[in-house]
């Protein structure tokens, strides 16, 4: 138990064969179970002699670990590339004994977890829709219900040793590959391709949050793309699927989030408020629900929603540490703590790192998708640069102004 336990608790948080992986954890609880079922396999190697982290563990250890470093808020990505790549490397290996379905699986999931560090990357999305496609043609070659049984020379791993979490496993990775092409569709303008793809991922795996969220969101988003005319009743059927999603998990925050910016579309500010500020309560940092309530409410009806975001340990609060700024600088008059906000806005991926969320579309006003968005980077560089002029130090202003210039193309607000 002092040895097997912290190991099998690792597996079994991370649930990554058949779940959304570290469903339950923040990033620094999953390092930690992480931490422990090694520390328990290196005092198995001293107490017993065994070799320390055998081939099959080192597998599952470093899959589970390059899910929370690319899938949890905080995880370093460029790490959780590497792990994917030894992975894939180890079970080419002729001397590891996984059975071959496993191997087929544990393959996919390795796949499909570099295609999605690949997906915001602009010049590797081509590569990312290839990893999905080649997760899925593997996935569709593979009849979970025909397998051999596991030989005696073969690991005995929950997911392949029950038929019903066998048959949900590949479900669930047939449904992520899905999402995962259907994503790299709409990045690249192909929404027919897309919308038939996130169909097929709820086909596959009918309760499925993430699917269902994910087709969803996507008539969402055509209802504000001008391109998308050959998908009609959008606007309903966005709203009807987003309240599908809201009441399959109502522990998450992003169906009310866009069930905000829906209602918001429809001038119907009241219903999207409360949509937001369910939204953040649920995730009090939710980067579409806050930048939807600043545009519903005052600067000093806002402070309360910021200042809860910004106890979270998160990268996506910049909008509340922005409005902070805001409020400091053009209401209080405090330019000297209207800096800090403003540094720490600038250091959050949803303001100085655009492009890294599906979502992030709905950032913008609903009632305007006209109007040309200007780089939200650019616009706090300036914001900084204006307290800085205020206070005096033109040297860092000087800074500021230039790099707002380069954040936002040379088309800096007047």
């Amino acid at each position: 138990a002092q040895f097997g336990v912290p190991y099998l608790q690792a597996l079994s948080a991370w649930s990554g064969m058949y779940l959304t992986p570290w469903p339950f954890c923040t990033i620094g609880q999953a390092r930690t179970i992480l931490r422990n079922a090694r520390d328990s396999i290196t005092a198995a190697g001293k107490a017993w002699g065994r070799p320390t982290n055998s081939k099959i563990e080192q597998i599952f250890l470093h899959t589970a670990e390059a899910d929370l470093e690319g899938g949890l808020v905080g995880g370093f990505v460029i790490e959780a590339e590497r792990l994917y790549k030894r992975v894939l490397d180890l079970l080419a290996e002729d001397d590891v004994s996984v059975e071959s379905y496993a191997a087929t699986m544990l393959k996919t999931h390795c796949l499909l977890g570099l295609g999605k560090l690949y997906l915001y990357d602009a010049e590797r999305l081509s590569e990312a829709e290839a990893f999905a496609r080649n997760a899925l043609d593997i996935l569709s070659s593979v009849d979970p219900t025909q397998r051999n049984c596991i030989d005696s020379q073969s690991i005995c791993f929950y997911p392949w040793n029950n038929s019903a979490l066998n048959k949900m496993s590949h479900s669930f990775h047939m449904c992520m590959s899905r999402q995962l092409v259907a994503e790299a569709c709409i990045r690249s303008s192909r929404y027919d391709d897309a919308k038939l793809f996130l169909s097929d991922a709820v086909k596959d795996l009918p309760g499925n949050f993430d699917a269902a969220f994910a087709l969803a969101s996507f008539h969402l988003r055509m209802m504000f793309d001008s391109d998308a005319d050959s998908c009609e009743n959008n606007d309903a059927l966005a709203r009807t699927l987003l309240l599908k999603a809201a009441k399959m998990d109502t522990t998450r925050s992003g169906p009310f989030a866009l069930l905000g910016v829906w209602y918001e579309s429809q001038n119907d500010e009241a219903r999207a408020k409360g949509c937001y500020q369910k939204a953040l309560a649920i995730d009090p940092s939710h980067p579409v629900a806050g930048r939807g309530l600043k545009r519903i409410l005052s600067l000093d009806e806002l402070q309360p929603f910021c200042e809860r975001a910004t106890k979270q340990n998160s990268p996506v609060n910049g909008w509340a540490w922005r409005c902070l700024g805001q409020k400091r600088s053009w209401v209080d008059g405090e330019d000297s703590s209207a800096v800090i906000c403003f540094q720490q806005a600038l250091r959050c991926r949803d303001i100085q790192g655009q492009g890294s969320d599906s979502h992030e579309m709905f950032y913008l006003d609903p009632k305007n998708t006209s109007i040309v968005p200007v780089r939200e980077s650019g616009e706090t560089w300036g914001e900084l640069a204006n307290c800085y002029r205020r206070l005096g130090k033109y040297s860092a202003a000087t800074r500021a102004y230039e790099e707002a210039s380069i954040a936002s193309d040379g088309c800096l607000s007047p």
